[in-house]
């Protein structure tokens, strides 16, 4: 968990606390980690989150109208490792079924209202990935065509511009 910390640490990108989750503002550009409590485990796994934006393994939509297309269960789970970790002390280190899988994320999901986790994909899924690849060729043709982007990843702006330069 410190090396992911860590790996926040350099960024050019601009995080701001808020309350519940990881979203994009438009307004300001930024991403907003939902930190509205004291919990350190919730807090870590929230900024899970924003690591795994910053690596590449996650997008947002600009809106918050849905889940961006990186985004899968894998990265819940580790998340929520990340949390029972931190929570769990070292019982989480001895003791195997405090460690979720996918499946137990989703059993989790379940229990909520509305029921979250369960149209994710496993993956991983990321920048790299198939849709990785698509998600970027879209940004660029999104340069291209002068639209507007509505989903957002680690280096999308670059990509756009990319094919803001294609234009001809």
């Amino acid at each position: 968990m410190i090396c992911h910390t860590k790996g926040l640490t350099p960024s050019n990108l601009r995080f701001r606390a808020a309350a519940g989750g990881v979203s994009y503002d438009m307004a300001t550009d930024k991403i907003k980690v939902g930190l509205g409590t004291n919990d350190r485990g919730l807090i870590s796994h929230e900024l899970g989150h924003a690591y795994q934006y910053e690596q590449g393994e996650t997008s947002l939509f600009k809106d918050n109208s849905q889940f961006g297309s990186l985004y899968d269960l894998s990265d819940e789970t580790q998340s929520y490792n990340r949390e029972r970790a931190l929570n769990g002390g070292m019982e989480y280190f001895t003791n195997p079924k405090i460690t979720w899988n996918n499946n137990d994320v989703k059993a989790f999901g379940q229990t909520m209202t509305p029921a979250a986790y369960q149209s994710l994909p496993s993956g991983p899924i990321d920048i790299n990935s198939k849709e990785g690849k698509a998600l970027r060729n879209q940004t660029i043709e999104a340069g291209r065509n002068g639209q507007t982007v509505m989903e957002v990843y680690k280096g999308w702006q670059k990509d756009y511009t990319k094919g803001v330069k294609k234009r001809g």
